[in-house]
């Protein structure tokens, strides 16, 4: 665990856990089951190494602020707070949101709260620095249909500067 880099995040998606920099030199650098994490995660030293890395004070107040003005999507936090006390992991609930939203645009594309939130994350991604957008980029835009793919539809709902970022990767 000495070893990550200082800029690594971590987010774990269909049962496996990946370590990541923002410089992207570590991309999936680490994949391991949830189950050997949970084992990982129960000793002391590499807990506390993951909170240190993974407990970004810019990616709190963004999750705060979009789980307190969009109440429908409490039972995500909900889950997650039961799930990871006393934690959750940023990206866990970024990938639990885009997850809601892609089946939201799903069962009714023209959803007034699915814009409402859709505009509440450009508005972050534009006031945020680079090292800022990291989550917003791992666990909302990456895990967004490409334009060949079904449900790719709701790209057409995301702001310009959004856009562009789905498409330069």
């Amino acid at each position: 665990c000495n070893s990550l880099p200082d800029d690594f995040s971590l987010w774990i998606d269909d049962h496996r856990v990946f370590l990541a920099s923002t410089s992207h030199e570590y991309d999936a650098w680490l994949e391991v089951t949830e189950d050997k994490f949970v084992e990982l995660a129960q000793a002391d030293s590499f807990w506390l190494l993951l909170r240190k890395k993974t407990l970004s004070a810019y990616d709190f107040a963004f999750l705060g602020a979009m789980f307190w003005n969009f109440k429908e999507l409490a039972p995500l936090l909900r889950d997650r707070l039961d799930d990871w006390w006393p934690a959750p992991i940023p990206h866990l609930l970024m990938t639990d949101v885009t997850k809601w939203l892609l089946k939201k645009y799903e069962d009714s594309p023209s959803d007034p709260l699915l814009i409402d939130i859709l505009e509440f994350i450009s508005d972050a991604w534009q006031r945020a620095d680079a090292d800022e957008k990291f989550l917003i980029r791992a666990s909302f835009l990456q895990k967004l249909p490409s334009e060949s793919e079904p449900g790719a539809d709701i790209l057409s709902l995301l702001s310009a500067e959004l856009n562009a970022a789905v498409l330069n990767g």
